[in-house]
């Protein structure tokens, strides 16, 4: 391997390397507000959560709903 294809080689590296670590921060992204959108949901009491599905059977998309929920709950008071 000649100096031309070593450093050609290395870019590639380079280059895989960036699209993991990129890959691998929007499934840590995905992953915390997952947890975010568990958290919102585990603490409502049976009341709330049936209002909330009602709201998403009328046509809301439910994540949208606990999106906002999460939103409201992190807002400072």
């Amino acid at each position: 391997m000649n100096a031309k294809q070593k450093a050609d080689y290395a870019d590639i590296v380079e280059l895989i390397a960036n699209d993991i670590r990129l890959a691998n921060a929007a499934l840590m992204r995905e992953a915390a507000q997952g947890h975010a959108r568990y958290e919102a949901l585990r603490l409502l009491n049976p009341q709330q959560f049936a209002e909330l599905w009602s709201r998403a059977l009328l046509g809301r998309n439910f994540d949208e709903l606990v999106d906002e929920l999460v939103k409201a709950k992190n807002e400072p008071k």
